[in-house]
């Protein structure tokens, strides 16, 4: 998400320079990148809803996928569905992160 986002902030500066430098003397140019500008600015804003929707259903099920999220929720990996912290327990450290995750995929509980 952060890719894109910054992919569309980099395009969308690009096409303002386009347009500043050419002056309109390539309309058709401009028009098209200004167009693909708006597309993948509401492409990006598609991707943040579902991953916000992903989030609440998550949050009402009572886990979250997300590391460094929700204290008061599980933390379950994506992949395994294993309970990678508990409620209630402080947020995992990244390299905790790795661990928990390295072990349920390997298949052991945590």
């Amino acid at each position: 998400m952060v890719i894109v986002a910054a992919a569309l902030v980099v395009f969308g500066c690009g096409t303002g320079v386009l347009v500043m430098v050419v002056g309109g003397s390539f309309p058709m140019l401009t028009s098209a990148a200004i167009v693909i500008t708006i597309v993948l600015g509401i492409a990006t804003v598609g991707v943040g809803a579902a991953g916000l929707h992903r989030r609440d259903v998550e949050a009402r099920a009572g886990y979250t996928t997300a590391p460094h999220a929700f204290v008061n929720l599980a933390t379950v990996d994506h992949q395994t569905g294993f309970v990678l912290r508990e409620p209630g327990e402080p947020l995992l450290s990244d390299e905790q992160y790795r661990q928990r995750r390295a072990a349920a995929v390997r298949g052991g509980a945590t």
